[in-house]
């Protein structure tokens, strides 16, 4: 009965969401940051979960007990009722902290040039460590995540060339020029090498799915993001078979097989909300050393480990660390301290871990106000649009950590690109409250 009753409540919200998704298509709107938000929840839960059930792949960790699934399946529900009513509920505090930050006056020139002095030098350190460790080694992760260590809290900064390309198409999609063009090609090849030596597939699909989301909020049409998907899916399924070594280990060498190991390894949140459901009550955790470690770590992710050395591990780190075993695979590791690797989840499975079940109370509620802001911030502009989008997809299948390292230091760098200039129209979202923020 409980399996059915799974069955039917993602049926519900996937017809929700189709339905949403077609009203505004058919109207030539663009969606706001919780349709986004909605839109991952259908990726990274909804659509695994039915092709799973429909026998496409197997779970990565599937619970005997049918009570554990419709756990799953209510948590996800309350989540986004609670987002929903974070959202809603904090639009005038939000448009008028926006309001008030629109209309400080910032000398930002000294900062632009820093980012550009940053990103030459970025790109100069790259160059001299491929040098080092040889052409031969260019495709080996462990080699270049090594070499990688070595940048420490600089390592945010390689996220620069790929606000910069952001930035830079969303200006050439409205406004086309010579020397945009040529801007945006330098900076997308220095984003795109700076991607593939990290063994990152989300920022190489990032690279050009960020502009097709931009001339989507342009141009009021779906097609660039259903090219954009298309896409974003065929590149990162023939990248893994090429280069991740979960797929080359597990000889995974044709693009059918590639498929499902994608959705399974890749895409699917379900399995690590099913195993945090049996690790921790409803409001205590088995995984994590204490109560909200996990975020304590997120919020000195700025801070060397040698200067806090308190911050303790990541909750991504504690799960991989004392779960893996439970899913067939071996950490490799006797220490958490060693460990170099670890599973994704979002912002449900976060809480969780942090804080035991009540957490999706907590987290929900804030995410909510968090999607408020980035809608808020969305409306500058169809660069920030964008980027505000991902992260508003993303929030569902990754970590807080991963939220504050890989995609707010791109946000942050097209906000201050664009800082006080008019460039791009007003409220591209046609709602009410900030006509236009641009910083």
């Amino acid at each position: 009965m409980l399996h059915i009753l799974d069955w039917f409540l993602f049926l519900w919200i996937s017809i929700f969401v189709s339905c949403r998704i077609s009203f505004l298509v058919r109207k030539k709107k663009v969606f706001n940051m919780l349709d986004w938000a909605a839109i991952g929840v259908f990726l990274f839960y909804i659509l695994p979960y039915f092709l799973g059930r429909f026998g496409m792949f197997d779970f990565k960790y599937n619970p005997n007990d049918d009570l554990i699934l419709f756990k799953g399946i209510l948590i996800i529900l309350i989540f986004l009722l609670l987002t929903c009513i974070g959202y809603y509920s904090s639009e005038r505090s939000i448009q008028l902290v926006c309001n008030n930050f629109s209309k400080v006056s910032i000398n930002m020139r000294v900062i632009k040039i820093g980012i550009l002095i940053s990103v030459a030098i970025i790109m100069f350190l790259v160059i001299k460590m491929l040098a080092q460790i040889g052409l031969s080694n260019i495709t080996n992760n462990y080699i270049l995540r090594q070499q990688l260590s070595k940048f420490g809290f600089f390592v945010i900064f390689l996220q620069l060339p790929l606000g910069l390309s952001a930035y830079s198409w969303a200006k050439f999609i409205q406004r086309k020029s010579t020397k945009v063009l040529f801007l945006a090609l330098t900076f997308t090849i220095c984003a795109a090498v700076i991607a593939f030596i990290r063994g990152q597939r989300t920022d190489l699909i990032l690279i050009f799915l960020i502009p097709l989301i931009a001339l989507y909020a342009h141009r009021k049409s779906i097609k660039p993001l259903v090219i954009g998907v298309l896409f974003s899916m065929i590149f990162a399924i023939v990248y893994a078979i090429n280069f991740k070594s979960s797929y080359l280990i597990g000889g995974v060498d044709s693009f059918k097989e590639g498929i499902f190991s994608f959705f399974r390894g890749d895409i699917d949140r379900n399995w690590t909300l099913w195993l945090a459901i049996e690790n921790t009550g409803f409001a205590s955790t088995e995984i994590l050393p204490f109560y909200g470690s996990g975020y304590i770590y997120t919020l000195f992710a700025y801070i060397p480990r040698s200067i806090a050395t308190f911050k303790g591990y990541s909750a991504e780190s504690w799960f991989t660390f004392l779960l893996s075993s439970q899913v067939g695979d071996n950490a490799g590791v006797v220490d958490i301290s060693q460990l170099s690797w670890g599973y994704a989840f979002g912002g449900i499975v976060e809480g969780i871990v942090n804080f035991g079940v009540v957490g999706v109370i907590f987290v929900g509620y804030f995410y909510g106000v968090l999607i408020r802001l980035l809608n808020e911030i969305s409306k500058g502009g169809i660069h920030l649009y964008a980027v505000a989008a991902i992260i508003c997809i993303d929030l569902a299948g990754y970590g807080a950590f991963t939220i504050l390292v890989v995609q707010l230091p791109i946000l942050i760098t097209v906000m201050i690109l664009n800082h006080k200039k008019k460039v791009y129209g007003v409220n591209i979202l046609n709602e009410k409250g900030v006509s236009s923020y641009h910083g």
